[in-house]
């Protein structure tokens, strides 16, 4: 897990983090952020879905429909994430949740969004449980698990934030000062 850590930090990668409307076929982003190896926010956005936020979700995140009222639509925003990713690649935990998630928030808006095919994407989870074991019926490992085993601090206060990233455990793996990323 080091070495692959190591190798993927070495490409000067983004964390890319989303919050959803919910965990179906019709969920979309509600907030996106990246950012790089370092913690600094390179893009973070609010977005204002198509669906409704399903109650679940809200009690995650803490994100309700009032709040997106004057959040920008996908269209607004979607180049603007492309240009902040630039081509490096992204590492994300639970990569095939989020791109499902930002594939389909594209489609509600009618954008192909044929970029997100073409990002170079390295799963943290699958990273984690190869190290950590899997803990779940999922055959998978949670966030707030890795973290846990990784010896870092985790508060369920903040844990569901798009600026909560796993880059906190790629630093511990990498011997750098753990720290957690929280919305300011």
């Amino acid at each position: 897990m080091a070495r692959q850590a190591y190798d993927w930090l070495s490409l000067a990668p983004l964390f890319l983090d989303t919050e959803t409307t919910g965990l179906d076929n019709t969920a979309e982003a509600t907030e996106i952020g990246l950012t790089d190896a370092s913690g600094q926010v390179v893009f973070e956005t609010r977005l204002k879905p198509t669906v409704a936020i399903g109650a679940q979700a809200a009690a995650v995140h803490g994100i309700s429909e009032q709040a997106l009222c004057g959040a920008p639509l996908w269209t607004d925003v979607a180049r603007q994430l492309r240009h902040a990713i630039g081509g490096r690649p992204v590492i994300i935990f639970n990569a095939r949740f989020d791109i499902r998630i930002l594939k389909q928030t594209a489609a509600a808006h009618r954008d192909p969004a044929d970029w997100l095919e073409e990002m170079t994407v390295y799963c943290a989870m699958e990273l984690a449980a190869g190290y950590y074991g899997v803990t779940n019926r999922y055959g998978t490992i949670s966030l707030a698990s890795a973290a846990s085993q990784a010896g870092l601090k985790w508060s369920t206060k903040t844990g569901h934030r798009v600026k909560v990233f796993p880059v906190s455990i790629f630093r511990f793996v990498w011997g750098l000062p753990t720290v957690i990323f929280v919305r300011s």
